[in-house]
């Protein structure tokens, strides 16, 4: 299987070809998808982006053996870190012991102040 890499501007382009089929040869079947290529460029530490165009390999038909994939260049990220965070003021304030009020109930007796 031939397998080769090519960056330009801001694609990454891998070329796939694989050998026709030919079962006397003992040449298997063999079908390419973008996993197998994206399991590849991972295994040659090529860091990519999100695949734009992309193909189905089988060796069985001439014309459908061999195509390309094109890629994203992954982008690099600028990452900001704080060191140290800003002084806050802190105001302490001193808390209010809350008592309980007595609840006073008017009666609903009525007292007569008469003789």
């Amino acid at each position: 299987m031939k397998f080769s890499v090519t960056e330009e501007d801001n694609v990454i382009i891998v070329y796939v070809e694989v050998p026709h089929y030919w079962p006397a040869g003992k040449i298997p079947k063999i079908r390419v998808q973008t996993p197998e290529v994206v399991r590849r460029l991972e295994e040659q530490g090529v860091k990519h982006g999100k695949c734009i165009e992309e193909r189905d390999i089988k060796n069985w038909r001439e014309h459908s053996r061999r195509g390309t994939w094109t890629f994203e260049k992954e982008k690099t990220r600028k990452i900001k870190k704080v060191l140290d965070k800003p002084k806050e003021k802190v105001i302490l304030e001193e808390e209010k012991v809350v008592t309980p009020k007595k609840r006073v109930r008017s009666s609903s007796k009525k007292v007569s102040t008469e003789e």
